[in-house]
């Protein structure tokens, strides 16, 4: 039963996704596509709030360096403005002082 919710939930980001903001749809389809190119616009938390605004969403590259998140999840990790995360490790900050959602390597997106 959990993994058909499961399934179910994926479903309905995926549709969410290529209903209300198609633009970003092709970025997410393909994570170096996210990551932008030097001709291309990266995904930042603006997106991803279009996206699922009133609860909190992370999504990672395949192999787990980069992580983005949107506004709320950076505000429930506390990270929205920032934080000192180490060596080697960003929350990469945007023109407004903000966090911009993109989260690279371990200490900053969480991963073990």
């Amino acid at each position: 039963m959990y993994a058909k919710r499961r399934i179910w939930k994926i479903g309905a980001i995926l549709h969410a996704l290529e209903t209300c903001a198609p633009e970003i749809w092709k970025h997410l389809l393909r994570i170096d596509k996210a990551m932008g190119g030097p001709d291309e616009e990266r995904v930042t938390r603006h997106h991803l709030d279009r996206i699922l605004p009133d609860r909190p969403f992370l999504m990672f590259a395949p192999d787990h360096h980069i992580a983005w998140a949107n506004t709320i999840a950076l505000t429930q990790a506390g990270i929205l403005e920032g934080r000192d995360v180490g060596v080697g490790n960003e929350i990469v900050m945007g023109a407004d002082g903000l966090a911009n959602g993109e989260l690279r390597e371990s200490n900053a997106n969480g991963t073990p």
